[in-house]
């Protein structure tokens, strides 16, 4: 049986998205000592948001004329990179203390958010078998934060579960503040003020004492190997969005939206497997009741994202 070529592209984009998680992971975990772990996060985010002085001026060869954009869709387009960084920030601190393959599967509710926003905000409509998908998406996410280890008691963990929901809502506003700024001419305009106001987020961040201690010391301890992995990183988030939105072109949306939730089954993956043969860098629950706990919450995550975007 031969596949099309849409689908290697698809699954492409969660395989390398997946990849980013535990570059995530393993920067937050390794590169700090106790003195400067406070800022920790912070650092990290001025290495990605400050990325973009690297990236506008690629974009702004490409179109120049970034001031035919009106104020209004300029300003929105703006404050959805604002967003954006914001719940990555959000993303980070949650990653920082859980396991990826936790914290993952739960920014897969961002569909949801979507569609709350879409409906106040753009106009759009929920069906009831999106409500279903919605709710099949929400109830795995918060069986996956539930703690199995204790045997006498069930606990949530709240410090998981609330804060990506949050993150999760925040990423879906970014995304419907970029369709209200989005109807500029030309796509790249609109990448251009995104990044504006990502660097915007990496200033604000810079002038943080704790999070310019952790950055300084990054750079004066290994400057090359954090600007090859943060290089790294933000090309494969770049690669799998290249290859994500080539598959929109060939495919039906709704089917390239169903693979890409696939994420979260890659970060598992990923993780079983550095855990298994690089225990001294990543360590994931990887017992029997552990992943079967992950698995059946990613099953139904793929399953109520399929719902959703058939």
């Amino acid at each position: 049986m031969i596949f099309p070529v849409w689908i290697f592209l698809a699954i492409g984009g969660p395989m390398t998205w997946a990849a980013v998680n535990h570059i995530d992971k393993y920067l937050l975990s390794d590169r700090f000592s106790e003195s400067t772990k406070e800022g920790s996060v912070g650092a990290l985010m001025i290495f990605s948001t400050l990325f973009s002085v690297v990236v506008i001026p690629i974009l702004l060869v490409i179109h120049p004329n970034i001031f035919s954009v009106d104020i209004l869709s300029a300003s929105w387009l703006v404050v959805a990179g604002l967003l954006n960084a914001t719940s990555n920030y959000i993303y980070l601190k949650v990653l920082d203390i859980e396991e990826a393959s936790i914290v993952m599967p739960i920014f897969e509710t961002m569909p949801i958010f979507g569609f709350i926003f879409g409906y106040f905000i753009l106009g759009e409509t929920l069906s009831v078998s999106q409500a279903v998908g919605a709710f099949l998406i929400l109830s795995a996410c918060i069986f996956l934060t539930v703690e199995i280890d204790f045997e006498d008691k069930i606990r949530m963990k709240h410090h998981v579960l609330f804060p990506m929901l949050l993150t999760a809502a925040i990423f879906a506003l970014s995304q419907v503040f970029f369709k209200l700024g989005g109807n500029v001419q030309n796509y790249t305009q609109s990448l251009i003020w995104v990044h504006v106001g990502l660097f915007m987020f990496g200033i604000v961040l810079l002038c943080i004492p704790n999070n310019r201690a952790s950055f300084v010391k990054l750079v004066k301890r290994d400057p090359k190997f954090m600007f090859n992995l943060n290089l790294s990183s933000e090309s494969l988030t770049v690669l799998g969005n290249v290859l994500h939105n080539y598959a929109l072109l060939l495919a039906p949306v709704a089917l390239v939206m169903v693979i890409s939730s696939t994420q979260s089954l890659f970060v598992f993956l990923y993780g079983t497997l550095l855990t298994i043969y690089f225990p001294k860098l990543f360590k994931e629950k990887i017992s029997k009741k552990h992943v079967f706990q992950k698995l059946f919450c990613i099953l139904l995550i793929i399953i109520g994202t399929t719902i959703i975007s058939l």
